[in-house]
């Protein structure tokens, strides 16, 4: 039988592994190649907050902005239904993009409150190893729901997009106070070596 810290060791080993991203796959066999009803197209729909693509650099952001990777994330959703009445939901997410994300319902009564909702702000934790690098953070956005299924199984999904690109949100909200909390250790040393 294992001690409590031999269990906290495994657990802590299990979480510092490195893990590989894990983009999902394109359902069709041949991705890039036109189908003969012209239906789909190379450009990726996920995104198209990026119209014009006047730069080498918004072109990149475009092409990258629509990979999905599969992921397991707890995601805390809060709905603002009409009349003033607030929903938290405890939902899944499996797969994540930096332009929105798919989430696992546990029955129709989510998918409901989801898709009636006027706001909904979603809180989550994006873990090392699920996107690039540069992503891992903690999440607070809106979302709007832009699509809705069941699978063979009966398993509700629910696609969400994000109000603001994951890339623009982490410049805009990670490490904001990196830069004041160090300029101020700096003001501090220079101020004790004088």
């Amino acid at each position: 039988m294992k001690t409590t810290s031999a269990l906290k060791k495994e657990q802590a080993k299990k979480e510092s592994s490195d893990t590989l991203l894990n983009p999902r796959q394109d359902r069709r066999l041949l991705a890039n190649v036109p189908d003969e009803s012209g239906e789909r197209s190379n450009a990726d729909r996920r995104g198209s907050t990026y119209a014009g693509s006047a730069s080498f650099d918004e072109f990149i952001l475009k092409s990258k902005a629509g990979i999905r990777y599969q992921a397991d994330i707890r995601v805390l959703a809060k709905c603002r239904l009409s009349y003033g009445r607030n929903k938290t939901l405890k939902i899944q997410g499996v797969d994540i993009s930096s332009t929105g994300m798919l989430l696992r319902l546990s029955g129709e009564a989510q998918l409901e409150a989801l898709c009636k909702a006027q706001v909904i702000q979603l809180k989550f934790r994006i873990k090392a190893g699920t996107m690039p690098e540069g992503y891992e953070m903690q999440v607070k956005i809106g979302a709007k729901v832009v699509r809705a299924f069941t699978d063979e199984e009966g398993v509700y999904y629910c696609g969400v997009e994000f109000e603001a690109d994951l890339s623009r949100y982490a410049v805009d909200h990670k490490d904001k106070h990196a830069l004041a909390v160090s300029s101020l250790f700096l003001f501090f040393i220079v101020a004790f070596i004088i």
